[in-house]
């Protein structure tokens, strides 16, 4: 895991960069500025080499032999001819690694500039788009394009270097025609397939513009707050998992999260609580994921930017050990809340093992429920409120025995 404001890049003692990989964590360096010596000490500490960075422009090197940013225009970022510095500044950034026996682990970009937020052209040429995209095919067209070009241009050089590395960028996920996958405001995302990226990457934000949209009010109770954020968190992750797992299976996922992203149009619209978010962690972790970057804004208090860190720290520190599990497992469940199921569940299972979490939705869920494993129905019981974690042990042999643990996790 990876959190957007942190450690800094300067290189780090070995009992440090220790100490931060055994919150699940992992000191991170940027694509746009060399860091040798804290790759060499990552390297030393045998951490992986993770590369991320948020752009809105990549630095190219001009005719005059200069730097300058780029795109500067959506015109300009629409030229392809211009997106072949960019894949030289990847493939030279990379290079200096390489040149140290330093192998990449990861590059997971957040780049957003254009031409993801490119708007229509008011005149069309060889370099802006073809004459017959029209306004309303538009959206569909840029976003695709943009996809496309991130993945020739950041992703392909990336690749090449290091063919075994871990790859991303902002929003490049599956969404599909027959199952959308639905924005912050409940807009479905433009049909997008698999890329050059070997990971999507989806969002998991409390964000406070979907509550305002919402028409909930800001004098709902926390309990009805909560439900409507857990939903939020687990429906772009989970509409991306059902596209990946049906279409392209060898893809991952590396989603953000966070419990609070203000883009409302006051900083007084309700946010969820923190049990609540740490019970989204939770199933995210079981919704086939590999990972998460961690998204604790630099505008948010001290103690909710603290609280970002440490909720994520102490999820991972529940479901550390069956990592294994979680990684190799298959995932049982995607499906989200409604009006008429009270309770929430999620789960990996392996041949011999599973992981499942339930979190009580509101008051009038039942004493337990009924979940298939292995063409097998168990009974769980469920909790009064909040959520529990089930460890269960399949064994084989003259005499079935089936060990189901419940696991301890924090409020």
């Amino acid at each position: 895991m990876l959190i957007w404001t942190g450690v800094g890049f300067d290189p780090l003692p070995p009992s440090d960069i220790k100490a931060i990989r055994s919150l699940g964590f992992n000191q991170h360096l940027p694509l746009t500025k060399h860091y040798g010596e804290t790759a060499q000490a990552l390297y030393d500490a045998n951490a992986p080499i993770q590369i991320m960075e948020g752009l809105k422009q990549f630095p190219i090197q001009a005719p005059n032999g200069s730097t300058r940013p780029f795109p500067q225009s959506p015109e300009e970022s629409l030229n392809l001819r211009q997106w072949r510095q960019v894949s030289r500044l990847i493939d030279e950034s990379l290079g200096l690694y390489e040149d140290k026996a330093i192998s990449v682990d990861a590059l997971w970009l957040d780049y957003e500039g254009f031409p993801f937020s490119a708007p229509y052209p008011k005149a069309t040429s060889s370099t802006v788009s073809p004459a017959n995209v029209s306004p309303e095919q538009w959206p569909a067209f840029h976003r695709q394009l943009a996809l496309n070009v991130a993945s020739t241009y950041i992703c392909a050089p990336a690749r090449e270097r290091f063919p075994a590395i871990s790859t991303l960028n902002w929003l490049s996920i599956l969404s599909f025609p027959e199952n959308p996958v639905k924005n912050v405001i409940g807009e479905p995302t433009a049909t997008s397939g698999p890329t050059l990226f070997t990971h999507s990457n989806p969002y998991a934000y409390g964000n406070t513009l979907a509550f305002e949209k919402s028409g909930l009010g800001t004098n709902s109770n926390q309990q009805a707050v909560d439900q409507f954020y857990l939903n939020l968190l687990l429906r772009h992750v989970s509409i991306d998992a059902q596209n990946r797992i049906s279409a392209a299976p060898y893809l991952g996922a590396i989603p953000w999260v966070a419990r609070i992203v203000r883009d409302g149009s006051t900083p007084e619209l309700p946010t969820m609580s923190r049990s609540t978010y740490r019970e989204a962690l939770r199933h995210l972790w079981l919704r086939d994921i590999d990972g998460m970057l961690v998204f604790n804004s630099p505008h948010l208090s001290r103690e909710e930017h603290q609280a970002e860190i440490l909720d994520v720290a102490q999820v991972w520190r529940e479901f550390e050990p069956h990592y294994s599990l979680i990684r190799k497992g298959k995932t049982c469940n995607l499906a989200m809340s409604n009006a008429q199921c009270h309770y929430l569940w999620s789960g990996k299972a392996t041949s011999s093992a599973a992981l499942v979490h339930f979190t009580v939705i509101g008051p009038d869920a039942p004493p337990s429920a009924q979940v298939t494993l292995w063409n097998k129905t168990y009974n769980f019981p469920l909790p009064q409120n909040g959520g529990k974690t089930f460890y269960i042990w399949r064994g084989f042999g003259s005499v079935e025995l089936d060990i189901i643990t419940e696991l301890s996790t924090t409020p």
